[in-house]
């Protein structure tokens, strides 16, 4: 596959673009391996029970930050 340049594009234009490369794509021709739904199924599951604990994304952004200051 050959990769094209796109530096002749504005930002907003490659945002328009992305979108419509994605629209293109058929929803029913992305594969998701077994393993990925049962993943998902149980989180939905979780989620639907009240037993999933949700986060903001400003939580999640300080979780991940603390978690990175600890790895170190």
């Amino acid at each position: 596959m050959v990769t094209k340049d796109f530096s002749q594009y504005t930002d907003a234009e490659k945002i328009v673009l992305a979108e419509e490369l994605w629209d293109s794509i058929s929803k029913n021709e992305i594969a998701i391996g077994n393993q990925v739904r049962d993943i998902m199924e149980a989180r939905l599951q979780r989620i639907e029970a009240g037993d999933a604990v949700m986060y903001s994304r400003e939580e999640m952004k300080k979780r991940i930050a603390e978690r990175r200051k600890s790895a170190k």
